[in-house]
């Protein structure tokens, strides 16, 4: 038989109950939340992945069968630039060749450009053409030095490009380039450039130094023709 004491106590009791009850389901719903959230990133972080290295492989595919194709390096490094260029929507682009020997070395421009056919970068290719760089100096001295890709993001700001105020005015705002290596040398540079402004891409960043990797490896038959520049490009 139920105490008055004990009926008086049995709402108070039931809601804690209760309470307790709605903790530990929250605690759970929480956890199965944080679960489920966690294995969605796991997921889109394995997708991107995927999707990158299939970009990767579908770039090196396509310049291994450039540089299969090619009669020479100039016809190699020309085919790679419009097609990395319309791969990645960036309008123009160019190549650099290391030139010279010893304290004479340079970074020397070549003819080997590519641009959006609505783009008029004819000033920025005028300046170019009369420019050469020592190691570390503006962004083909600055890749040749470090023999890692370097992004300028918004020229109009940026000290070490030579070529600023022609760039700006052919409508050019951004520019990064990787380095074309044989073996560990840096033989040559390719460059990109953006109308807008454009934060550093990692992925992209990662691609093209793949695909200009893979370039060095292709030319490195070439590559005692390669130093005598002037008679290959």
């Amino acid at each position: 038989m139920t105490t008055e004491r004990e009926k008086a106590c049995a709402p108070v009791d039931l809601v804690a109950a209760l309470t307790a009850d709605n903790k530990l389901l929250a605690r759970r719903l929480d956890r199965e939340r944080r679960i489920r959230l966690e294995a969605e990133n796991i997921a889109e972080r394995g997708l991107r992945d995927l999707y990158q290295k299939q970009r990767d492989l579908e770039v090196l595919f396509a310049i291994t069968i450039m540089a299969n194709q090619a009669d020479s390096v100039a016809e190699v490094l020309t085919s790679a630039l419009e097609y990395i260029c319309h791969f990645t929507g960036w309008p123009a682009a160019h190549a650099y060749i290391a030139g010279g020997e010893g304290a004479d070395r340079r970074m020397r421009p070549t003819g080997i450009w590519y641009h959006d056919p609505d783009l008029d970068i004819s000033e920025l290719r005028s300046t170019t053409e009369g420019l050469t760089f020592a190691p570390g100096a503006g962004l083909p001295g600055q890749v040749w030095e470090s023999g890692a890709p370097v992004w300028f993001d918004d020229l109009a700001t940026c000290d070490n490009f030579a070529r600023r105020d022609s760039a700006l005015r052919s409508g050019i705002r951004a520019a990064f380039s990787t380095p074309i290596l044989v073996r560990s040398e840096v033989v040559g540079s390719l460059e990109f450039f953006g109308t807008n402004p454009t934060p550093e891409d990692g992925g992209l960043l990662s691609l093209i130094a793949k695909a200009s990797t893979q370039l060095g490896r292709t030319i490195a038959v070439s590559y005692t023709h390669l130093r005598a520049h002037e008679t290959v490009l």
